[in-house]
């Protein structure tokens, strides 16, 4: 299936609190830290080299690194179903389903997976690649795949770039393994970073429902989309799993992520990606067991037209947190404690839902991250502006 998801559920972040490594990943499982590092679990023998699970039918050699572009961009819908399914409200390949799952009520439409579509009598536009959503892991994939010498076709329902992105404090690389990173010896749970060891530290956190394989991509791509950041001219200095940009460190503005977002659009632009705005992905078309393209529509005109991907669609269009079904369904237990969802009013998850309906596999079950947030900045429902910008 030639479909990539990049940025679907942001569970290793750093939008909550930064002051410290150990406060980077939250989970509502922290009680029970002790008790999974004493289990039994098996981690899955793997080598540096194994990956290719991660790489069905791609089209892009470093693909897993766009979802590292951002902080709240890993992913966590596979490329097509591994045998283990979350929707069936059992255990999950790797680890027991909390008991929150096992108990949820499953009826409810908002989660439900949507339909892939036929492909129509004629298609509007076509090209290699077609990105959906333009946040950071949009960006980075629309820049890479455009100067690897494809036609891309980037679309964004809102009206600017970067997405929630923009307004996170830096980029996130908590395992390591960077040229600055080495440099300065940092790695997570230590230097030097080594697969094993990192898969075995941060899956407690996860109730051991990432694929290994999976996991161990985005640690080691992350770590090589920071480098062709800088190489791409993204002024970041590395503070060990955090880095800023520049410009921000020395206090020009508030936003740490806006600057790079801003510029990097601009590249994969002059790179030939032709990127549209106020544009909604409205289902995915599939022939034969394979995506082969998009039904778009434009927010403002309601305007239908049906892009074609040669090689593939690239889905990089972040959580799924203002949409209280699948909160219910997926992280029952945020759902059931948090006060407001987020992170933005857009977050809400249609494109996972049809990444779900075209076959892929949802993992990270009931996980997830959390940061403060200021009632009197949002819509006095259930959204918030998580930083009141001093």
């Amino acid at each position: 299936m030639s479909l990539t998801v990049s940025g679907i559920n942001s569970l290793v972040s750093a939008r909550g609190r930064a002051g410290s490594e150990q406060d980077l990943v939250l989970s509502n499982h922290r009680e029970k830290e002790g008790e999974m590092k004493d289990s039994k679990q098996n981690t899955q023998d793997l080598s540096s080299e194994d990956t290719a699970g991660l790489s069905r039918r791609s089209f892009l050699k470093s693909g897993a690194a766009v979802g590292a572009f951002a902080v709240a961009s890993t992913a966590l819908i596979g490329c097509s179903p591994s045998g283990s399914s979350s929707n069936d409200g059992a255990s999950t390949e790797g680890g027991q389903i909390t008991e929150a799952i096992a108990t949820v009520d499953m009826d409810l439409p908002g989660a439900a997976p949507i339909s892939p579509l036929d492909p129509p009598a004629e298609w509007d536009d076509e090209a290699d690649v077609v990105v959906v959503g333009m946040g950071g892991g949009g960006i980075a994939a629309s820049l890479y795949s455009a100067e690897s010498g494809a036609k891309v076709i980037s679309i964004d329902k809102e009206s600017v770039t970067g997405g929630a992105t923009k307004h996170a404090c830096g980029w996130f690389t908590l395992p390591g393994g960077s040229k600055a990173q080495n440099e300065i010896e940092y790695a997570y749970p230590s230097y030097p970073y080594e697969r094993k060891k990192f898969i075995r530290a941060i899956q407690p956190y996860y109730n051991y429902t990432i694929d290994d394989n999976l996991l161990a991509q985005f640690a080691e791509k992350g770590a090589e989309c920071e480098d062709w950041m800088i190489d791409h001219g993204a002024p970041l200095v590395c503070l060990g799993p955090l880095y800023l940009d520049m410009r921000v460190q020395g206090g020009i503005q508030p936003l740490g992520m806006k600057f790079i977002c801003d510029d990097f659009t601009q590249k994969a632009e002059e790179a030939g990606a032709d990127i549209r705005f106020r544009t909604a992905c409205d289902g995915l078309v599939m022939q034969d067991g394979r995506v082969v393209g998009i039904k778009a529509v434009g927010v403002d005109d309601g305007t239908e037209i049906y892009i074609k991907a040669e090689k593939g669609v690239i889905l990089c269009t972040g959580s799924f947190g203002m949409n209280k079904d699948m909160l219910a369904k997926y992280c029952p237990t945020v759902f059931r404690n948090a006060v407001v969802g987020g992170p933005f009013p857009f977050a809400t998850g249609e494109c996972t839902r049809m990444a779900l309906g075209a076959g892929a596999d949802m993992a990270g079950i009931d996980s997830w991250c959390c940061w403060e947030a200021y009632p009197q900045r949002g819509d006095g429902e259930y959204w918030t502006y998580h930083w009141d910008g001093s």
